[in-house]
Parts: C-alpha cells; structure tokens; sequence
C-alpha cells in the first residue's frame, strides 16, 4: 500500500518537474516570436515614417514654389528664367520649375534645355498633383508634377519634382533594413525601392507596416514589406539571447520542485497522508493460551 502510493506520487512530481523545465522555454519561444514581429514592424513603421516625411516636406516646398510663380505669369520669360533657374537650384529635389501657356511651355528653369524639347502635358485647370512619365533632362524616371492655373492670364505655373531623387530617397530608406518599400500614389504604382533585397520571393513577403496619407491633394500609401527569412532570423537572434535564461530558469523550478517533493514524500508524510486518505483500519486478533484453551 505504501509502496503504491509513494509510486503514485513520484510520477505525479516527476511530471510537474517535467512542465516546470519546459513551460519557460514554451514562454520564450512565443514571446521571442512575438518580439520579434513587433521589431520588425518598429522598424518598418519608422522607415515608412521618414519616406512620409521626406515626401510631405518635397511637396510643401513645391507648392511654395508655385505659389510664387503664380504672380510672375504674366511676365515675360527673359524677366523670369534666371529666378526661376536660382529658386530651382536652391533645392536638389526640383527637376525644373516651368510657366505654360495653353499647355505649352513658354519659360523653364533649365537654361540649356530648348523648351521645343520639353515634354508637353495636359495640364488641370485647378491645383493637382499626378505622376509623369519622364521629366526634363531625365526622360527614364518618372516625376511628380505639381501645378496650378491661373485663369487671369491662361498660363500654368509647374514645379516637377525629380523622379531620380524620390527614388534614390526611397532605396536609401529601405538598404537601412534590407526591407522592400513601395510608395502609391492615387492607387496607381508609383516607386519602388531597388534592388530587391536578398531573400524576396513573391507570394513569401511580410507585411510590416501600411501608411496612409494626403498630400497636395493626392492620396499616398506606403507599404514596408520584409521577407520571411529576416523575421525568422529577428526571431533565432532573441531566442539566441533569451533562451539560456529561460533554461537556467525552468532549470531552478526543477530543482525546487524535487526539494518539495523529497520533504512530502518522507515517511511522516506518507503516514499522515494515508490516515487523512482513511487508508488505516483496526484489525483485531484474539489471544489464545494453548494450556487453558481459553482465549482473551
């Protein structure tokens, strides 16, 4: 009986050593996983974040370019080039600063571009913002076009932002993290950082972080995306670095456990154990004297 029931109960210890030696590790492994999503999207966040702002702040200094233009367009061109071509110069992103008349360039920042060479556009009669193919000078990477009209005068004031600088922005953002970030601009594909990193299939990418905002009138989502293999490796760098701690600590509850478990299981306990299980019952045995033949 004894025996039964300290077997019984040395299983019961020996499972509960078991789940003590392997419930930290359980709890490492899911929230080294969950850390790990979480940095990722900290990083891409904070990517999508400064891709935002970089944006925001180009436009805002397009639309005070336009915003002074809009008073010179009566003007005569020899009058206006060379302030243009200076206000032009003060900042990198600008790949010109044009005036249109019936959608028609007549002045342009850029001195050495014959104006019969530039791209022509159909222009909105009111503020807008759209996605050209090519700019001036550099016809392979598509710009942002910011323009207004002046109904006064029937000219266009036009500041075009150069593709080359958006673009180069954007890789230098996304080589930070080796992550893939793509910028849309009115539902249409806009930018995408190059090359694509290491690592990318198509269908296997993670999303990280989706943003959206307004800006000069036009709607911008940007999408930071990462490969599987990266929040994979995020999370075997946190096990890497919490695991022996979750080890030494199931470890530990282990050890406390089978102290506990020495103490109950001693012979004292057993017998107090069995007494409150009921397991002890009077046997009585009579007496007999052989001689008498009598029993007491």
């Amino acid at each position: 009986m004894y025996k039964a029931f300290q077997t019984a109960r040395a299983r019961q210890w020996r499972y509960l050593a078991t789940i003590s030696v392997l419930l930290p590790v359980l709890i490492c492994l899911l929230l080294a996983w969950i850390s790990a999503q979480r940095l990722n999207a900290n990083a891409g966040s904070n990517e999508a974040a400064t891709v935002r702002h970089q944006i925001e702040r180009i436009l805002r200094e397009a639309g005070i370019a336009v915003d002074i233009m809009m008073p010179q367009l009566a003007r005569d061109c020899p009058s206006l080039q060379l302030g243009l071509a200076r206000m032009a110069s003060q900042r990198p992103y600008f790949r010109s600063l044009m005036m249109f008349e019936k959608q028609a360039p007549f002045c342009s920042s850029l001195l050495v571009t014959p104006l019969d060479s530039q791209q022509r556009w159909n222009l909105s009669f009111s503020r807008s913002l759209r996605v050209i193919e090519n700019t001036p000078v550099a016809f392979s990477y598509p710009g942002l076009l910011l323009s207004d009209y002046d109904p006064k005068t029937d000219r266009h004031a036009v500041a075009v932002v150069d593709g080359q600088y958006l673009q180069d922005m954007i890789d230098s953002v996304a080589a930070l993290d080796g992550h893939l970030i793509e910028v849309r601009i009115d539902g249409a594909p806009g930018y995408a950082s190059r090359p694509v990193p290491d690592g990318f299939v198509k269908g296997s990418e993670v999303e990280l972080w989706k943003e959206s905002f307004v800006a000069a009138g036009a709607h911008f989502v940007i999408l930071v995306e990462a490969s599987d293999r990266q929040v994979w490796a995020t999370w075997l760098r946190l096990l890497a670095a919490f695991l022996p701690a979750a080890l030494v600590i199931g470890l530990l509850l282990a050890w406390v456990l089978s102290r506990v478990q020495r103490q109950r299981l001693s012979f004292g306990e057993q017998i107090h154990a069995a007494m409150r299980a009921g397991e002890f019952y009077m046997a009585y045995q009579p007496v007999c004297e052989v001689q008498g033949e009598c029993c007491a």
